[in-house]
Protein backbone atom coordinates (compact mmCIF):
# COMPACT_ATOMS: atom_id res chain seq x y z
CA UNK A 1 0.00 0.00 0.00
CA UNK A 2 2.88 2.38 0.70
CA UNK A 3 4.18 1.87 -2.84
CA UNK A 4 0.73 2.40 -4.31
CA UNK A 5 0.21 5.56 -2.26
CA UNK A 6 3.30 7.01 -3.93
CA UNK A 7 1.76 6.23 -7.32
CA UNK A 8 -1.65 7.72 -6.45
CA UNK A 9 -2.65 10.50 -8.78
CA UNK A 10 0.20 9.98 -11.25
CA UNK A 11 -1.22 10.68 -14.70
CA UNK A 12 0.20 9.64 -18.05
CA UNK A 13 -1.50 8.81 -21.32
CA UNK A 14 0.03 5.31 -21.25
CA UNK A 15 -0.82 4.58 -17.60
CA UNK A 16 -4.01 3.60 -15.80
CA UNK A 17 -3.90 5.73 -12.67
CA UNK A 18 -4.20 4.66 -9.06
CA UNK A 19 -7.19 6.70 -7.93
CA UNK A 20 -7.32 6.06 -4.20
CA UNK A 21 -5.73 4.05 -1.40
CA UNK A 22 -7.98 3.37 1.59
CA UNK A 23 -6.50 1.93 4.77
CA UNK A 24 -9.57 2.12 7.02
CA UNK A 25 -12.03 -0.10 5.15
CA UNK A 26 -15.58 -0.87 6.22
CA UNK A 27 -15.92 -4.67 5.78
CA UNK A 28 -19.58 -4.18 4.78
CA UNK A 29 -18.47 -2.18 1.73
CA UNK A 30 -16.56 -5.11 0.20
CA UNK A 31 -18.05 -7.71 -2.16
CA UNK A 32 -19.21 -10.95 -0.60
CA UNK A 33 -16.32 -13.28 0.16
CA UNK A 34 -13.68 -10.52 0.00
CA UNK A 35 -11.70 -9.78 3.15
CA UNK A 36 -8.88 -7.39 3.94
CA UNK A 37 -5.98 -8.67 6.09
CA UNK A 38 -5.08 -7.01 9.36
CA UNK A 39 -3.34 -3.67 8.73
CA UNK A 40 -4.26 -4.03 5.07
CA UNK A 41 -6.36 -1.81 2.87
CA UNK A 42 -7.84 -1.33 -0.57
CA UNK A 43 -6.34 0.35 -3.62
CA UNK A 44 -8.57 1.54 -6.45
CA UNK A 45 -7.23 1.99 -9.97
CA UNK A 46 -8.65 3.13 -13.28
CA UNK A 47 -10.38 0.20 -14.98
CA UNK A 48 -9.74 -0.70 -18.62
CA UNK A 49 -11.96 -3.64 -19.69
CA UNK A 50 -10.19 -4.47 -22.94
CA UNK A 51 -7.72 -6.89 -24.53
CA UNK A 52 -4.30 -7.35 -22.97
CA UNK A 53 -1.01 -7.67 -24.80
CA UNK A 54 -0.95 -11.34 -23.89
CA UNK A 55 -4.22 -11.89 -25.77
CA UNK A 56 -3.04 -9.88 -28.76
CA UNK A 57 0.16 -11.89 -29.11
CA UNK A 58 -1.88 -15.06 -29.61
CA UNK A 59 -2.42 -13.80 -33.17
CA UNK A 60 1.34 -13.37 -33.77
CA UNK A 61 4.38 -11.34 -32.69
CA UNK A 62 4.78 -7.63 -33.25
CA UNK A 63 7.23 -6.33 -35.83
CA UNK A 64 10.41 -4.86 -34.28
CA UNK A 65 9.54 -1.22 -35.03
CA UNK A 66 6.15 -1.44 -33.33
CA UNK A 67 7.49 -3.49 -30.40
CA UNK A 68 10.21 -0.92 -29.70
CA UNK A 69 7.80 2.02 -30.05
CA UNK A 70 5.41 0.39 -27.57
CA UNK A 71 8.23 -0.35 -25.14
CA UNK A 72 9.34 3.29 -25.23
CA UNK A 73 5.78 4.41 -24.48
CA UNK A 74 5.53 1.99 -21.57
CA UNK A 75 8.91 3.16 -20.29
CA UNK A 76 7.68 6.75 -20.32
CA UNK A 77 4.69 5.80 -18.17
CA UNK A 78 6.93 3.86 -15.77
CA UNK A 79 9.26 6.85 -15.55
CA UNK A 80 6.34 8.98 -14.40
CA UNK A 81 5.69 6.43 -11.65
CA UNK A 82 9.33 6.36 -10.57
CA UNK A 83 9.60 10.14 -10.47
CA UNK A 84 6.70 10.17 -8.01
CA UNK A 85 8.42 7.58 -5.83
CA UNK A 86 6.23 4.70 -6.99
CA UNK A 87 7.08 1.30 -8.44
CA UNK A 88 4.80 -0.89 -10.55
CA UNK A 89 6.41 -4.21 -9.61
CA UNK A 90 4.16 -6.44 -11.72
CA UNK A 91 4.74 -5.49 -15.37
CA UNK A 92 4.05 -8.39 -17.72
CA UNK A 93 2.02 -9.19 -20.83
CA UNK A 94 -1.04 -9.40 -18.58
CA UNK A 95 -0.69 -5.87 -17.25
CA UNK A 96 -0.32 -4.17 -20.64
CA UNK A 97 -3.55 -3.14 -22.37
CA UNK A 98 -3.11 -3.46 -26.12
CA UNK A 99 -6.46 -2.10 -27.29
CA UNK A 100 -7.61 0.66 -24.91
CA UNK A 101 -11.01 2.21 -25.38
CA UNK A 102 -11.81 5.85 -25.84
CA UNK A 103 -9.00 8.36 -26.30
CA UNK A 104 -6.25 6.25 -24.79
CA UNK A 105 -3.29 5.54 -27.04
CA UNK A 106 -1.97 1.98 -27.04
CA UNK A 107 -0.36 0.54 -25.07
CA UNK A 108 -1.58 1.40 -21.57
CA UNK A 109 0.02 -0.01 -18.44
CA UNK A 110 -2.62 -1.12 -15.96
CA UNK A 111 -2.15 -1.39 -12.22
CA UNK A 112 -3.51 -3.84 -9.64
CA UNK A 113 -5.07 -6.20 -12.18
CA UNK A 114 -2.28 -8.77 -12.62
CA UNK A 115 0.03 -10.42 -10.12
CA UNK A 116 3.81 -10.52 -10.79
CA UNK A 117 4.83 -13.18 -13.32
CA UNK A 118 8.04 -15.09 -12.61
CA UNK A 119 9.98 -14.62 -15.85
CA UNK A 120 9.16 -10.90 -15.84
CA UNK A 121 10.75 -10.47 -12.40
CA UNK A 122 14.54 -10.28 -11.90
CA UNK A 123 16.41 -12.95 -9.91
CA UNK A 124 16.62 -10.85 -6.75
CA UNK A 125 12.82 -10.55 -6.71
CA UNK A 126 12.45 -14.32 -7.02
CA UNK A 127 14.75 -14.61 -4.01
CA UNK A 128 12.27 -12.60 -1.96
CA UNK A 129 13.42 -8.99 -2.27
CA UNK A 130 10.78 -6.26 -2.21
CA UNK A 131 9.92 -4.58 -5.50
CA UNK A 132 12.22 -1.81 -6.71
CA UNK A 133 12.49 0.41 -9.76
CA UNK A 134 15.09 -2.02 -11.18
CA UNK A 135 12.35 -4.68 -11.32
CA UNK A 136 10.38 -2.53 -13.74
CA UNK A 137 13.42 -2.09 -16.00
CA UNK A 138 13.95 -5.87 -16.15
CA UNK A 139 10.25 -6.36 -16.86
CA UNK A 140 10.27 -3.90 -19.76
CA UNK A 141 13.16 -5.80 -21.37
CA UNK A 142 11.23 -9.05 -20.85
CA UNK A 143 8.04 -7.59 -22.33
CA UNK A 144 9.95 -6.38 -25.40
CA UNK A 145 11.48 -9.83 -25.83
CA UNK A 146 8.02 -11.42 -25.59
CA UNK A 147 6.49 -8.95 -28.06
CA UNK A 148 9.10 -10.02 -30.61
CA UNK A 149 9.13 -13.76 -29.92
CA UNK A 150 5.83 -14.58 -28.18
CA UNK A 151 7.93 -16.27 -25.49
CA UNK A 152 9.20 -15.31 -22.06
CA UNK A 153 12.98 -14.79 -22.00
CA UNK A 154 13.47 -17.54 -19.40
CA UNK A 155 11.56 -20.70 -18.59
CA UNK A 156 11.28 -22.92 -15.55
CA UNK A 157 8.54 -25.10 -14.12
CA UNK A 158 9.25 -23.94 -10.57
CA UNK A 159 10.86 -20.91 -8.97
CA UNK A 160 14.22 -22.61 -8.36
CA UNK A 161 14.42 -23.82 -11.96
CA UNK A 162 13.53 -20.38 -13.28
CA UNK A 163 16.06 -18.73 -10.99
CA UNK A 164 18.79 -21.13 -12.15
CA UNK A 165 17.99 -20.37 -15.79
CA UNK A 166 18.30 -16.65 -15.12
CA UNK A 167 21.58 -16.90 -13.24
CA UNK A 168 23.36 -19.42 -15.45
CA UNK A 169 21.95 -18.83 -18.92
CA UNK A 170 20.93 -16.23 -21.45
CA UNK A 171 17.72 -15.78 -23.44
CA UNK A 172 17.64 -17.23 -26.93
CA UNK A 173 19.02 -14.79 -29.50
CA UNK A 174 16.48 -13.10 -31.74
CA UNK A 175 18.05 -14.88 -34.71
CA UNK A 176 16.63 -18.14 -33.31
CA UNK A 177 13.18 -16.68 -34.05
CA UNK A 178 14.11 -15.52 -37.54
CA UNK A 179 14.65 -11.90 -36.48
CA UNK A 180 17.77 -10.29 -37.94
CA UNK A 181 18.27 -7.44 -35.48
CA UNK A 182 21.70 -7.79 -33.82
CA UNK A 183 21.60 -4.33 -32.20
CA UNK A 184 18.18 -4.96 -30.69
CA UNK A 185 19.40 -8.37 -29.55
CA UNK A 186 22.33 -6.70 -27.74
CA UNK A 187 19.97 -4.24 -26.03
CA UNK A 188 17.81 -7.09 -24.76
CA UNK A 189 20.74 -9.15 -23.52
CA UNK A 190 22.09 -6.20 -21.53
CA UNK A 191 18.82 -5.90 -19.64
CA UNK A 192 18.32 -9.61 -18.97
CA UNK A 193 21.61 -10.51 -17.27
CA UNK A 194 21.18 -12.43 -14.03
CA UNK A 195 23.95 -10.58 -12.20
CA UNK A 196 22.48 -7.24 -11.21
CA UNK A 197 25.73 -5.24 -11.18
CA UNK A 198 26.27 -6.07 -14.88
CA UNK A 199 22.68 -5.48 -15.93
CA UNK A 200 20.95 -2.36 -17.23
CA UNK A 201 18.84 -1.22 -14.28
CA UNK A 202 18.51 2.45 -15.21
CA UNK A 203 15.31 3.32 -17.06
CA UNK A 204 16.76 6.34 -18.95
CA UNK A 205 19.54 4.08 -20.28
CA UNK A 206 16.95 1.70 -21.73
CA UNK A 207 15.01 4.56 -23.33
CA UNK A 208 18.22 6.05 -24.76
CA UNK A 209 19.34 2.78 -26.36
CA UNK A 210 15.91 2.13 -27.86
CA UNK A 211 15.76 5.68 -29.18
CA UNK A 212 19.18 5.13 -30.76
CA UNK A 213 17.93 1.93 -32.40
CA UNK A 214 14.95 3.77 -33.86
CA UNK A 215 17.33 6.35 -35.38
CA UNK A 216 19.78 3.81 -36.79
CA UNK A 217 19.32 0.06 -36.45
CA UNK A 218 22.95 -0.67 -37.38
CA UNK A 219 24.76 1.26 -34.63
CA UNK A 220 25.58 -0.68 -31.48
CA UNK A 221 25.02 1.16 -28.19
CA UNK A 222 28.23 2.31 -26.46
CA UNK A 223 30.06 -0.25 -24.37
CA UNK A 224 28.95 -0.12 -20.75
CA UNK A 225 31.57 0.53 -18.06
CA UNK A 226 32.26 -2.44 -15.83
CA UNK A 227 30.64 -2.12 -12.42
CA UNK A 228 33.01 -2.73 -9.50
CA UNK A 229 32.41 -5.79 -7.41
CA UNK A 230 31.08 -4.99 -3.93
CA UNK A 231 33.70 -5.21 -1.19
CA UNK A 232 33.56 -8.37 0.88
CA UNK A 233 32.02 -7.95 4.31
CA UNK A 234 32.14 -9.88 7.53
CA UNK A 235 29.13 -11.42 9.20
CA UNK A 236 29.09 -8.64 11.80
CA UNK A 237 28.84 -6.02 9.05
CA UNK A 238 25.96 -7.84 7.35
CA UNK A 239 24.01 -8.39 10.56
CA UNK A 240 24.70 -4.84 11.68
CA UNK A 241 23.45 -3.47 8.40
CA UNK A 242 20.28 -5.52 8.71
CA UNK A 243 19.61 -4.26 12.22
CA UNK A 244 19.87 -0.68 11.02
CA UNK A 245 17.43 -1.30 8.19
CA UNK A 246 19.98 -0.63 5.45
CA UNK A 247 18.97 -1.87 2.00
CA UNK A 248 21.28 -4.43 0.43
CA UNK A 249 21.53 -6.77 -2.49
CA UNK A 250 23.92 -9.45 -1.24
CA UNK A 251 21.47 -12.34 -1.54
CA UNK A 252 21.81 -13.26 2.14
CA UNK A 253 18.63 -14.68 3.61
Amino acid sequence: LATLESAKGVKHRHLASVLQVVRDVDPQSLPEGVTVPTAGGVAIAEFLPVATLRAQLEAGPLNPAKAVAWTVRLAESVQALHQAGGVHGAISLRSVVAEPEGRKIAPVLSQLVAQPVGAFCPPERLRGSVETSADDVWALHAVLFAMLTREAPFKGGARDALLKAMLTGRPKPLSAFGIDEPVLDEILMRGLIGEKRRRVTDLPELVQTLDGWERDRTVMPPKRPASPRPASRGLADIVGGTAQGASRDDGVV
